[in-house]
């Protein structure tokens, strides 16, 4: 049984087409050590002003050189399952890591809206 195509509409209504200018953008980098395979969950504090449990909260999480701070592509899997803002000012973060045996910094680069 064929599917119906979906047809794309043009041009996009401009109302729904982009951030407004006027929306308020969050972004703050969090340094922290993991120390080994398996799961892990942080509390990122950035304060009750920009942070409620109402805010939509995006984190990605990459690995850093241990040196220059600078992010690189690691041999280690790092995944993040759950992204929960809070009140008080908080951003709960779970996830896991695995496919490296010893401690590696990471960041967790957080955009808030």
């Amino acid at each position: 049984m064929d599917e119906t195509p979906v047809e794309l509409v043009y041009p996009v209504d401009s109302a729904s087409a982009a951030t407004p200018l006027d929306v308020p953008m969050f972004v703050e980098h969090f340094e922290r050590e993991l120390r080994a395979d398996g799961d892990f969950k942080f509390r990122l504090n950035w304060g009750p002003s920009v942070i409620s449990s109402v805010t939509s909260v995006w984190v990605s999480v990459c690995e850093l050189h241990p040196v220059t701070r600078k992010p690189r592509f690691g041999d280690a899997r790092i995944e993040i399952h759950d992204v929960c803002p809070e009140d008080g000012g908080t951003v709960a973060v779970a996830g896991r890591m695995f496919g490296f045996e010893n401690p590696i910094l990471i960041q967790f680069r957080a955009l808030a809206i």
